[in-house]
């Protein structure tokens, strides 16, 4: 298993070792470069979620916020499809840091599926992490 973590100093917390240290074999941490947003999956949701659900808008009571939040959530947008999209991205860009994508490559090349379209893989990945 392979956990995606942004570079918060207490994730890197020495109390964590020995918790690590025993689920080595499972577990694997990957963190994202220092600074980089864009890349944390939530960053978006968190968006997205002031957006189209809180912003410029009054709320009495938690639940008010809960329930306009619930209200974009069935109306605009699935948790799991935006989570789905930037953590694609976030893996192309890590193959893409092992040399295993080419940004430039045409989509087609490594998904059949879509020999008709003429994307390329920057275009996608661009496409996520935007605003």
């Amino acid at each position: 298993m392979v956990i995606v973590l942004d570079n918060a100093r207490y994730r890197h917390a020495r109390l964590l070792g020995p918790l690590l240290l025993r689920y080595r074999k499972v577990m694997e941490l990957l963190f994202l470069p220092p600074y980089s947003p864009q890349l944390a999956p939530i960053e978006r949701v968190w968006k997205l979620t002031r957006r189209l659900a809180t912003h410029n808008q009054y709320f009495a009571t938690l639940d008010g916020v809960l329930a306009a939040v619930k209200r974009m959530a069935k109306t605009q947008y699935s948790f799991e499809a935006i989570m789905r999209h930037y953590l694609s991205s976030v893996a192309a860009m890590i193959l893409v840091e092992e040399g295993k994508l080419q940004l430039s490559d045409p989509v087609a090349k490594h998904l059949p599926a879509f020999k008709d379209h003429r994307n390329l893989l920057r275009q996608l990945v661009y496409q996520a992490v935007a605003d």
